[in-house]
């Protein structure tokens, strides 16, 4: 959310820009061809004026942990 609206939100995976979005809903896939192992997923929001925040989280995609020792 903005005190301005948000005018538009970009999806980057492992610092490259997959998907860019000009309107809600603000929902984002993970591309199909997208393989196991870590990955840094980050989402930028512009507002209507440009001004931008971000938020980055790491993801491990791969056979689900069994316990915590598989982790």
């Amino acid at each position: 959310t903005d005190d301005n609206g948000v005018a538009r939100a970009e999806l980057y995976i492992d610092g490259a820009m997959t998907q860019m979005l000009g309107g809600a809903p603000w929902a984002f896939n993970a591309p199909a061809s997208l393989g196991n192992g870590t990955h840094k997923v980050k989402v930028i929001g512009f507002d209507i004026f440009g001004t931008s925040a971000s938020s980055e989280v790491s993801v491990v995609i791969g056979k689900p942990c069994g316990s915590d020792g598989d982790c």
